[in-house]
């Protein structure tokens, strides 16, 4: 585990959003959103988003990343679908469909894994499945924390919507066990996959964790 130092990358990130004027912006996000630590590190991985060749991102959330990431999708010309279960949330932080970027209000659920209740997307964003869709970047945080098998829709999803030399999967809170059990079920289907994959954690406020693709390791290198 990366231990990084919250304060420091608080100041990296104003000081460089503040350049775009968008420091107000990102800053209403409330404690519900990433730490500035996890938002530093997607910022970092999208400002090298040609040499990661990420075209087509996914997001379960939406917020304050959801901002960042849109400010780079709408600069380079890239495909964003972002999955929100709360619409009214949603409008609160200006974020809606336009140009290259979706918006899908999504109903929760109730869901069993393993024996184990949780809280899903509705019918697992099987719609993602079922379109051949590939994405390059997957960001897991939302729906709200569980305490087993948190955010479990992406284990349904997989290996379908990856290409398995090309991908990122960013997952916020993975200092809760629901999330650590998600991404075990994670890297249990990519290896039943023939799969290779990096991973590390990342300690702010809050923890985060990168899984990618065996070419991006210098993705892991602390920010």
């Amino acid at each position: 585990m990366v231990i990084e130092n919250e304060m420091l990358n608080a100041i990296k990130f104003f000081s460089l959003e503040k350049e775009n004027g968008l420091v107000s912006e990102l800053a209403n996000g409330g404690r519900w959103s990433m730490d500035y630590t996890a938002l530093r590190h997607l910022q970092y991985i999208m400002q090298s988003a040609y040499s990661n060749k990420i075209n087509n991102i996914l997001e379960f959330c939406s917020g304050v990343s959801t901002i960042l990431l849109k400010r780079y999708v709408g600069y380079n010309g890239k495909l964003m679908t972002t999955y929100e279960h709360d619409a009214e949330f949603a409008k609160y932080m200006g974020i809606q469909s336009e140009g290259e970027f979706q918006l899908k209000i999504s109903p929760l659920q109730e869901y069993v894994y393993n024996g184990c209740k949780t809280l899903t997307f509705k019918d697992n964003c099987k719609e993602l499945k079922d379109s051949s869709c590939k994405f390059e970047l997957i960001v897991i945080d939302a729906p709200f924390g569980q305490p087993n098998y948190s955010r479990p829709q992406i284990l349904f999803l997989l290996p379908q919507v990856i290409d398995k030399d090309n991908f990122i999967l960013f997952f916020d809170d993975t200092e809760r066990e629901g999330e650590k059990q998600t991404m075990g079920e994670v890297c249990r289907i990519l290896v039943s996959n023939g799969i290779r994959y990096k991973i590390e954690s990342y300690k702010g406020e809050k923890e985060h964790t990168i899984i990618c693709d065996t070419n991006k390791e210098y993705l892991l290198s602390s920010i």
